[in-house]
């Protein structure tokens, strides 16, 4: 990760282990509010919830795995908010998305 002007940079994702794509510039507020710009992928996200102190508990890479994981698979509705295979399975079985 490098850093421009009042932004992260993604110099090398793949060393940083974020999925995206080289050149992504990002930045989390304090008040809980976080964003990206992936030209790579033509993508953009802004992220906000009411919250001082920051985004908290990885919500902003939890987002950002969370929606290249939809790219990849081709959808939203393949998506998971969940790590928990079970709660999946679980959520599937009461006929809505995980």
């Amino acid at each position: 990760m490098g850093y421009g002007l009042d932004v992260a940079v993604a110099i090398d994702p793949l060393a940083s282990g974020a999925p995206v794509g080289p050149g992504t510039i990002s930045w989390g507020g304090s008040a809980g509010t976080w964003f990206w710009i992936d030209p790579a992928n033509d993508l953009f996200f802004i992220g906000m919830i009411q919250r001082l102190g920051g985004v908290g508990s990885g919500l902003d890479a939890t987002s950002r795995t969370l929606v290249y994981q939809a790219l990849a698979e081709g959808g939203l509705q393949n998506a998971s908010l969940t790590s928990s295979p079970a709660a999946g399975r679980k959520a599937q079985s009461a006929g809505r998305s995980p």
